[in-house]
């Protein structure tokens, strides 16, 4: 993630641990449960943070540009009037501590309370963190929680769904795709629509960041919830094998298909603009991919000598990190038939298909 934070650019990039970012791919899947109180404190050792110009103390204030309001949009304005709680009527942004590392954007968990009521997304697995979410549900809804709907399976999302099932008996729901350890109850696929009683929560199949990642649509609202496939300040990461930069590309032109007036992400402030944000997105990457072609083309044959040139400023892990989204690139190249590889993973030299 990369802020503007008074002249300083701060980059942050998170990443789950589970991932092995050099060659071998013979990693875990991700969503690999942590039990009680230790699920914190492994996942904030999933995060990098590096300053790139200078040191700052406070990483981005939400508050200041969370609702850039250029729309005539009263769904918009309406998320505004609330700011973090209420976005909607029966749609809420759960308030929760600022996480240490990424200040306000940590992930985000929604509720959705028809008659019936849903948490999107789980977040961390704490005891008192999940007291949070319940005590505001109490707080403002008649209805109770009775789904726990996981957006995909990595463990700022999924690590919190056991204990809150624990608390509240509620229904886990994940799409069919998505590999985890800990129990679900019900598994979901592109289409399905999850009632909650007069509020209806359509399942959008979006692969791409993760295989069996989903966003959710409110129809009648026209309000999408994106996880992490479109943020409002950053782009996604992508990591073969589990990232595929071809289903990620696929998935935001899916999106432009939808009648969406606001988007609210898993992570930073809701997206007021989506039609504008997707196809901004849709740019970038094919932007980077005609970018890391031409690099191949003037001879830079290995994933690191070709994110050497587009990224120069990063180094250690914020590298390694970086060689992967190059890498999705060179895959999906390869998959249509532009360029081809000799040898395996990020240790393969590529070259352009003459």
């Amino acid at each position: 993630m990369l802020y503007e934070v008074t002249g300083a650019r701060l980059l942050i990039i998170f990443i789950p641990r589970a991932y092995t970012y050099e060659d071998s791919y013979a990693y875990r899947p991700c969503g690999r449960h942590v039990a009680g109180n230790d699920t914190h404190t492994a996942f904030m050792n999933m995060f990098a943070v590096q300053s790139i110009t200078s040191s700052v103390s406070i990483i981005y204030d939400a508050t200041a540009e969370q609702y850039r309001l250029t729309l005539n949009n009263p769904v918009a304005k309406m998320a505004h009037r609330h700011s973090y709680m209420e976005i909607a009527p029966g749609i809420h942004d759960i308030p929760t501590k600022l996480d240490a590392v990424l200040g306000h954007s940590a992930p985000r968990v929604y509720f959705v309370a028809g008659k019936q009521g849903a948490l999107i997304d789980s977040a961390y697995g704490q005891d008192e963190i999940a007291d949070t979410y319940i005590e505001y549900v109490k707080s403002v809804s008649k209805a109770r929680i009775d789904y726990i709907i996981i957006t995909h399976a990595h463990p700022d999302h999924i690590s919190g769904a056991s204990i809150l099932k624990r608390k509240t008996a509620a229904q886990t729901i994940l799409h069919s795709a998505e590999v985890t350890d800990i129990p679900i109850d019900k598994r979901v696929n592109d289409g399905d629509v999850i009632s909650l009683g007069g509020i209806d929560l359509e399942v959008v199949h979006t692969p791409g960041h993760n295989p069996g990642h989903i966003c959710l649509y409110i129809r009648k609202k026209k309000i999408l919830f994106s996880g992490d496939h479109v943020l409002a300040k950053t782009t996604t990461a992508l990591q073969p094998p589990w990232g595929d930069m071809t289903q990620y590309i696929e998935s935001l032109r899916k999106l432009l298909k939808y009648d969406i007036d606001l988007m609210l992400p898993a992570h930073g402030p809701p997206i007021t603009e989506p039609r504008k944000r997707i196809e901004e997105l849709i740019r970038h990457r094919l932007e980077r991919e005609q970018q890391v072609f031409e690099l191949l083309r003037n001879g830079k044959t290995t994933v690191k000598a070709i994110t050497s040139e587009i990224y120069p400023e990063l180094s250690g892990f914020l590298f390694a990190v970086a060689k992967g989204q190059t890498y999705a690139h060179l895959v999906k190249l390869e998959k249509e038939g532009k360029v081809y590889s000799q040898g395996e993973g990020q240790k393969a030299t590529f070259a352009v298909r003459q």
